[in-house]
């Protein structure tokens, strides 16, 4: 896992739109590792990446694939 719960992160540059639709910047509080090539095309990641749960300070969450995510800086 790339990114511990808790964690402070936003959304990169390269994050697709759909991933802003609440925020850019959250807290981690849920990952799930990509296990097969069915959610790997569903998320267009590869197989053994990362989807984390991101929650916004509005208390909303969006999964985004690892790719999209980068720690944010304090």
């Amino acid at each position: 896992m790339k990114f511990p719960y808790g964690e402070l992160v936003r959304l990169t540059d390269a994050a697709p739109d759909q991933f802003r639709a609440i925020g850019i910047l959250g807290s981690i509080c849920g990952a799930d590792k990509i296990a097969n090539q069915e959610r790997s095309q569903h998320w267009n990641a590869p197989v053994g990446s990362w989807v984390y749960l991101m929650e916004v300070p509005s208390g909303e969450a969006i999964e985004v694939p690892e790719m999209y995510l980068e720690m944010a800086e304090d």
